[in-house]
């Protein structure tokens, strides 16, 4: 979605269509994973990413959004529980 443009390698956001990022976000918390609902620069709050609505994303499609960083430390099994756990909180 982000048109070919730069962006972080590390970094990325997954739109739920059936989901809303604020309960996932509040059940992925409660079970040790952190995510966000928009920019680094606005964590700590629940409004959706200005990022996703200037991409074209409807505000209740950036609510349904969730975005996930991972660090150099992270591994291959700490992605597929995140995965597995997403999937469960979904």
């Amino acid at each position: 979605m982000g048109g070919g443009g730069p962006g972080l390698s590390n970094t990325g956001n997954v739109f739920f269509p059936g989901g809303d990022g604020e309960a996932m976000l509040i059940a992925l918390d409660l079970a040790g994973s952190a995510a966000s609902l928009g920019a680094a620069c606005a964590s700590g709050t629940m409004r959706p990413s200005a990022v996703l609505r200037a991409m074209g994303l409807s505000e209740a499609e950036a609510r349904r959004s969730l975005r996930f960083s991972f660090g150099r430390d992270t591994s291959d099994a700490d992605v597929l529980a995140l995965v597995s756990l997403t999937k469960r909180v979904l």
